[in-house]
């Protein structure tokens, strides 16, 4: 009889036991689920804010597009040789203040935004160039009031300066945008 009792005994230790090592492999197997629905989740949002800076960094280069192709309505004449002088007036200064005005608030907010993303999660990659472009894509705002100075002043060889300088820039963001964005 104390056979069939210790017998029982180990029996009953052995689904006990059996029973522990299944419910620690489901805890373990709802663990690996969780962390790896954690591993996707954050590589999701890491995802999700690449590609807001993406979409901001396009915002910029898009309306910085819209300020080169509102300069040269002023400067294509004298660019390519049609006319030796502009004439340009203070006038035409004034009303080219006024259009670049939305454009250039455009520029600076999305660059604005973006430093703010950067500085939120650095870029592992490009990074350089990214604040590079950025940095590119602030100093338009003091190239394209030296362009409206230079057109106030009748002075087109500066002008044309100055927005080579901001082409230089719309191409640095260009070449920031053909870059994979890899944030940490």
């Amino acid at each position: 009889m104390w056979l069939h009792r210790s017998l029982a005994a180990v029996l009953i230790a052995h689904v006990i036991l059996h029973q522990a090592q299944a419910f620690a492999g489901l805890s373990n197997a709802r663990r690996e689920s969780t962390e790896g629905l954690r591993g996707k989740a954050i590589e999701f949002e890491r995802e999700a804010d690449e590609q807001v800076l993406r979409n901001r960094l396009s915002s910029a280069r898009a309306h910085l597009k819209d300020v080169v192709l509102r300069i040269e309505d002023y400067t294509n004449q004298f660019e390519m040789g049609v006319r030796k002088n502009p004439g340009w007036t203070p006038a035409d200064a004034d009303e080219l203040a006024q259009r670049l005005a939305h454009p250039m608030k455009k520029v600076l907010s999305a660059l604005q935004e973006a430093q703010e993303d950067l500085v939120a999660r650095p870029a592992a990659s490009s990074g350089s160039l990214l604040q590079h472009a950025i940095r590119s894509g602030e100093q338009v705002e003091g190239m394209a009031s030296k362009v409206v100075a230079d057109v106030r002043t009748g002075k087109p060889t500066e002008a044309l300066k100055n927005l080579s300088a901001i082409r230089d820039a719309f191409d640095v963001l260009d070449q920031a945008l053909s870059q994979n964005l890899v944030l940490t």
